[in-house]
């Protein structure tokens, strides 16, 4: 009998666990309504290197986000300051591509990375 090894199987049930997670953002790379915090459709944020850039960045309410992932490893963009919970946005596990989100309400929003939230893939959004 051949086993699967443990690292295949934890990737397998993250990846499962992160797409059950619902969200209602919007993805501009699938058609959506996302598209830079300045109205326009360049990247706001590179997910690379296993760390956000930049890690922060102030918008003003009703902007949205877009988070552009570049490199081989897998990456979430996912609200919050912790694991867990029901976060108001998760982009899934993405290595290439765009994932986009509207911010409609001031305040700060802390966002991380699930995969790599023990070595401090975080950022936040500052809405003003």
């Amino acid at each position: 009998m051949r086993r699967i090894p443990l690292c295949i199987t934890l990737a397998a049930a993250l990846t499962t666990i992160v797409a059950a997670c619902g969200d209602d953002t919007t993805n501009p790379a699938t058609g959506g309504a996302g598209g830079g915090g300045n109205g326009g459709a360049a990247c706001d944020v590179r997910v690379v290197d296993f760390r956000f850039m930049p890690d922060t960045l102030v918008i003003a309410a009703g902007d949205s986000v877009t988070w552009c992932f570049e490199g081989s490893a897998f990456h979430t963009v996912t609200e919050g300051a912790t694991l867990g919970g029901t976060p108001m946005f998760n982009s899934g596990l993405m290595n290439t591509g765009t994932f986009g989100y509207r911010f409609t309400m001031p305040g700060t929003v802390p966002y991380h990375c699930i995969p790599h939230f023990s070595i401090g893939m975080r950022g936040v959004v500052i809405v003003q």
